[in-house]
């Protein structure tokens, strides 16, 4: 479960959010039923961390292109 998140938490950096809110969902689940509460948290905030990044640097590139 906990490297499924941080491979999410990485896919997040070059696609979509949707892998950073899986990895939050993974970090809430480790927090809640696994008692693994650091990891938990580090992954929910590099999830929101690298959905919040992959979305920006998307936006960037396609104004970069767009200007071109």
């Amino acid at each position: 479960m906990l490297i499924l998140g941080w491979i999410s938490v990485i896919l997040a950096f070059f696609d979509s959010i949707f892998f950073g809110a899986f990895a939050v969902g993974i970090g809430f689940i480790l927090r809640k039923d696994y008692n693994v509460r650091s990891h938990g948290l580090a992954l929910i905030i590099m999830g929101v961390i690298s959905g919040l990044f992959g979305i920006i640097a998307g936006n960037l590139l396609v104004w970069l292109i767009s200007r071109g």
